[in-house]
């Protein structure tokens, strides 16, 4: 399930889609967007082990090439 705030985010940044709103609101972005998605594949995982014990314990995080704001 997708929290109010993950959706509150998009909406508001669809109003304000500039630089400068993103970087007033970057901290908005990193716990009610990036947090909850970069924790979605652990849950999944998690899910999965209840039917398949071989599935890996821990999903390991990606690098990221390229991020939404340099700074």
């Amino acid at each position: 399930m997708i929290a109010k705030a993950y959706s509150s985010f998009f909406e508001e940044l669809q109003s304000n889609n500039t630089t400068e709103w993103f970087r007033a609101n970057k901290g908005q972005y990193k716990v009610a967007v990036k947090k909850p998605f970069l924790s979605l594949p652990n849950g999944l995982i998690r899910s999965l082990q209840k039917w398949d014990y071989h599935v890996f314990p821990e999903a390991k995080k990606p690098p990221i090439s390229h991020p939404i704001l340099k700074p």
